[in-house]
């Protein structure tokens, strides 16, 4: 089974705010945790190996539980 287009978008999405600062904003608004990476950066293997175990996908390969229209 080949990845859908729709869980490749929503982790595209997340890598490119994860990467830019942005990700959970406004909740993380402030929190400058890509500083944080310099000096541990399994936190980047945390963070995406907790969305990619939470993600949900129906029959199709649709994301059913991220929002890529926010």
């Amino acid at each position: 089974m080949k990845v859908s287009n729709y869980l490749s978008g929503a982790v595209r999405q997340f890598s490119y705010w994860f990467v830019h600062g942005t990700l959970g904003y406004p909740i993380l608004e402030g929190i400058d945790y890509l500083n944080e990476l310099d000096e541990d950066s399994s936190c980047m293997e945390q963070a995406f190996s907790i969305f990619m175990n939470n993600i949900e996908l129906d029959n199709e390969g649709n994301v059913l539980n991220y929002n890529l229209n926010p």
